[in-house]
């Protein structure tokens, strides 16, 4: 048992050495992933898989830890498989076989109890959630080398000496080292406690008290697919995007505000003159062919002023005109079901709508429909819209 103190003595110190080394190890070219949301993977992105070797220690409520390494000793493998939904959070299923070491026949009550090599096993099958510490609280860096993560798990145990299960609950510090992209290195340590029947049938003890397990693995980690997250695009990146397009719009915008200053004369200018003056047709103003409105991920929301500029531009043109307006709403395809980006797609339409409405355009000059999750432009984020036509 000593020897396994000592492994978890070195796993704390190798946490506090790697994080010094991650400290040294970001660069200025990743800070910038430092408290700032990332776009969202498909579902196929970001799944992993492990498998690892080690020791264990069974442990009885009462028993010194030098008795419980004399009967309690095990040698195991796990295989796990997981996701990572963010960079700071996922989940992993790992079913764990175990063998114990040196636990020969018992003598229960003046009988010899024997056990045969196959029943001298047990194995346990948990769920696991993930939470990646390094990334909640130092920011998402793709390229740290080494990160800690908290494992807390719930599942069963399986005796096979009596084919008896017990429930299982506890928890796992897993320290992983990154080679690559795909490869990386873990050595992790657990605690588990099951109910007080596990153990009895191993050592003839039926006392009540809890029963605990403790493990240290080292194993491979192996990540398929997208395994790095993209920052997300916001409506500032999207800003960014069409400051030429904006400019026009603002000259355009200019431009009908001066042939509304002109009217005002006018109609100041017939107010004195009582003789009639042929006022000159209004001419037809069309502001663009297609405006797009952009939100961010899972909103309806319209937070950019120079969308709403747009949006006024619209309504202006569509007052003077007498045009129709179209606006069709769209969601990613590669986030969110189908039946919710519809749903989606369409609240995003009506959020344009109503900002219509609001300046004066009747809503029975509005059509509004939506497309659901689409994937018509690059990057796919820019899909997240609400197109608006003058008809």
């Amino acid at each position: 048992m000593k020897k396994l103190m000592m492994c978890l003595v070195f796993l704390g110190l190798g946490t506090v050495a790697a994080n010094a080394q991650d400290c040294e190890f970001e660069t200025s070219a990743t800070a910038d992933y430092k408290y700032t949301k990332v776009a969202t993977n498909s579902f196929w992105a970001n799944w992993f898989a492990q498998i690892g070797g080690g020791v264990g220690v069974g442990h009885k409520n009462g028993y010194s830890f030098s008795n419980a390494m004399d009967y309690g000793r095990t040698y195991g493998v796990a295989v796990s498989v997981g996701k990572w939904f963010t960079p700071g959070y996922g989940m992993r299923l790992t079913l764990d076989w175990e063998a114990f070491g040196g636990l020969d026949d018992i003598n229960v009550q003046g009988d010899i109890y024997a056990i045969s090599k196959k029943s001298k096993n047990y194995g346990y099958l948990v769920y696991e959630n993930l939470f990646n510490m390094s990334n909640l609280l130092y920011g998402y860096n793709e390229n740290r080398f080494w990160n800690f993560s908290l494992v807390p798990r719930a599942g069963a145990v399986r005796n096979f000496c009596l084919d008896t299960y017990t429930p299982l609950i506890g928890v796992g510090f897993q320290s992983m080292w990154r080679f690559s992209n795909e490869i990386g290195v873990y050595l992790e340590g657990s605690f588990n406690v099951t109910t007080d029947k596990f153990f009895d049938n191993f050592t003839g003890d039926y006392s009540n008290g809890s029963e605990k397990i403790y493990d240290l693995k080292i194993g491979f980690c192996y990540n398929f697919g997208k395994n790095t997250w993209s920052r997300a695009v916001n409506l500032e990146d999207y800003e960014a995007l069409s400051e030429e397009a904006c400019a026009k719009l603002n000259d355009l915008r200019g431009q009908l505000q001066s042939e509304q200053d002109e009217n005002a004369r006018l109609r100041a200018e017939l107010a004195k003159k009582p003789v009639e003056v042929p006022v000159p047709a209004a001419e037809k103003i069309i502001v663009a062919n297609t405006v797009s409105t952009f939100f961010n991920i899972n909103s309806s929301k319209i937070n950019s002023k120079k969308d709403l500029i747009n949006i006024e531009a619209i309504a202006t043109a569509a007052k003077n005109t007498g045009a129709k307006v179209v606006i069709t709403g769209t969601a990613d395809s590669k986030t969110g079901s189908s039946a919710y980006n519809q749903t989606l797609s369409e609240a995003r339409a009506k959020a344009v709508a109503d900002e219509l409405i609001g300046l004066g355009v009747s809503s029975d000059k509005i059509e509004t429909k939506g497309l659901g999750g689409v994937n018509d432009v690059e990057p796919y984020t820019l899909n997240r819209r609400a197109i608006i036509e003058l008809k």
